[in-house]
C-alpha cells in the first residue's frame, strides 16, 4: 500500500487530472466504507441540517425571552428605586410639606370644634348630675388630648422616622441589583455562540431558569415599587387626620376610631422596615452569587449549585412581599392582591410557553428517522447496491474497528 502511494505521488506517475480523479475515487470509497450506525442509515448525515436550524431557532428564541425577562426586571428595579427616592418633602412636618400643612390645619380646626363640643357634653353631664366614673375619666383624657392635639405631627414623626431609620439601614446596605444586567448579557452572548453549534441542554436549562428568575423578580420589584409608592401619601393622610383620631380617644364609644388609626400608622410606617429586611437578605444572596462564592462549575451535576442563589433570592423577595402585604394596612392587601394576580398570570403564561416550546423543540431534535424502514426500502429498490453496501460496511468494520452494531 505504501509503495503504491509512493509510486502514485511520484513524478513518474500519470497526469494531474488522473491524480485528482483517483484521489476523489479513494475519498468516495473510504466514505462509503466508513461504518454508519443503523440510527443514521443512508441519509442520516442530513439530520445535521435540521438540527442546526432548530438549534439556531432555539437560540434566537431563548435570546428574545431572556431579553424580555431582562426588560421586565429593569422596569421593576427602576420603579422600585424611584419609589424609594420618593418626593423631596417631609413625611410628617407641616412646615416641610404643603399638602400636610393645608390638610392638617383644616382637620385640626375641626378637631378643636370637637373638643369644644366634648367639653360642653362633659359640663352638661356634670351639671345634670348624670356624670359617672366614665364621664370623670373622659374629662381627664379631654385635658390630655387638648394638649396633644396640636403636637400630633411630632408624635407621628417620631414613629415614622424610627421606621425610616430601620428601613434605610437595610435598603442602603449592599447595593447592585443593576449588576444582574451583566449576568443576562453574558448568558445572551453564550447562547448566540452555541446557536450555530451542537445543542447544549445544560445551557438551555440555565437560560430558562434565568428567564423565569427575571420575570418573577421583575414583577416582585414592580409590586414593591407600588407598595413603597403608596406608603408616602397614605402616611400623609394619616398625619392629616391625626387630630381627629386623638379627639376620638376621649370617649369610649369613639375610641375604636383612634385604635384603627393607630394600627394603620404603625403598619404603614413599619411596612418599609419589614420589606427592607427581606430585600437586604435577597440582595446579599445575589451579591454572593455574582462574586462566585456560591457557584461551582457548569456541569449538569452542579447546575443546581449555580442556580440556587437566584432561587433563594426570589424566595426572600417573595417572603418579604408576603409579610408586608399580610398586615392589615388599609389598601395594601387589595392593591397588591390585584397586582399579584396580574403578575401570576403573566409569569405563568411566560413560563408555560417556555416549557411548551422547550418540550416541542426537544422532541423535534430527538426525533430520528427510522433506519430500519429506510434500509428495507433501499434493499427493495436496489438489491444489488444493498449487497454492495453491506459488503462495504463489513470491510469498513474490519479496517476501522467494530463501530457498526
Amino acid at each position: 500500500m505504501l509503495k503504491f502511494l509512493e509510486k502514485f505521488f511520484s513524478l513518474k506517475s500519470s497526469s494531474k487530472k488522473q491524480k485528482v480523479l483517483i484521489v476523489f475515487l479513494l475519498f468516495l470509497f473510504f466514505f462509503l466504507l466508513y461504518p454508519i450506525s443503523c440510527a443514521q442509515a443512508q441519509w442520516g448525515w442530513l439530520q445535521w441540517i435540521p438540527e442546526r436550524i432548530a438549534n439556531a431557532i432555539a437560540g434566537l428564541a431563548l435570546t428574545a425571552v431572556l431579553a424580555l425577562a431582562q426588560g421586565i426586571l429593569n422596569l421593576g428595579i427602576i420603579l422600585f428605586n424611584w419609589s424609594l427616592s420618593g418626593i423631596p418633602v417631609s413625611y410628617t412636618n407641616p412646615a416641610g410639606n404643603e399638602v400636610i400643612r393645608v390638610g392638617w390645619t383644616l382637620v385640626r380646626d375641626i378637631a378643636n370644634i370637637g373638643l369644644v363640643l366634648g367639653l360642653i357634653y362633659i359640663g352638661l353631664a356634670t351639671a345634670l348630675r348624670i356624670a359617672g366614673f366614665e364621664t370623670k375619666k373622659a374629662f381627664v383624657w379631654f385635658l390630655i388630648m387638648a394638649l396633644l392635639v396640636n403636637f400630633t405631627p411630632v408624635i407621628c414623626g417620631i414613629i415614622v422616622d424610627a421606621s425610616n431609620i430601620v428601613m434605610n439601614f437595610f435598603l442602603r446596605g449592599p447595593s447592585g441589583w443593576e449588576r444582574l444586567n451583566s449576568v443576562f448579557d453574558e448568558q445572551r452572548a453564550i447562547i448566540l455562540q452555541y446557536a450555530l453549534g451542537e445543542p447544549n441542554w445544560v445551557l438551555y436549562i440555565k437560560v430558562m431558569v434565568l428567564a423565569a428568575f427575571g420575570f418573577v423578580t421583575g414583577l416582585i420589584f414592580i409590586l414593591y415599587g407600588l407598595l413603597f409608592f403608596l406608603r408616602n401619601p397614605i402616611i400623609w393622610l394619616l398625619v392629616i387626620f391625626s387630630p381627629l383620631a386623638f379627639v376620638a380617644y376621649i370617649f369610649p364609644k369613639t375610641r375604636g376610631w383612634f385604635e384603627r388609626w393607630w394600627n394603620q400608622l404603625l403598619q404603614w410606617s413599619f411596612i418599609g422596615a419589614i420589606a427592607g429586611f427581606f430585600l437586604y437578605l435577597a440582595q446579599y444572596t445575589f451579591l454572593l452569587a455574582a462574586q462566585g462564592k456560591l457557584a461551582t462549575g457548569g456541569t449538569p451535576e452542579n447546575i443546581f449549585n449555580e442556580l440556587a442563589p437566584y432561587l433563594v433570592a426570589v424566595v426572600f423577595l417573595g417572603l418579604g412581599l408576603y409579610a408586608s402585604t399580610m398586615t392589615s394596612a388599609m389598601g395594601a392587601s387589595a392593591v397588591i392582591g390585584v397586582s399579584k394576580r396580574i403578575g401570576k398570570g403573566i409569569a405563568g403564561g411566560a413560563w408555560t410557553g417556555t416549557k411548551l416550546g422547550a418540550s416541542k423543540l426537544r422532541a423535534w431534535l430527538r426525533k430520528k428517522p427510522k433506519a430500519s424502514e429506510e434500509e428495507e426500502e433501499f434493499k427493495r429498490k436496489h438489491p444489488r447496491l444493498a449487497k454492495l453496501k453491506q459488503g462495504g460496511k463489513t470491510l469498513g468494520k474490519f479496517f476501522f474497528g467494530g463501530l457498526t452494531p
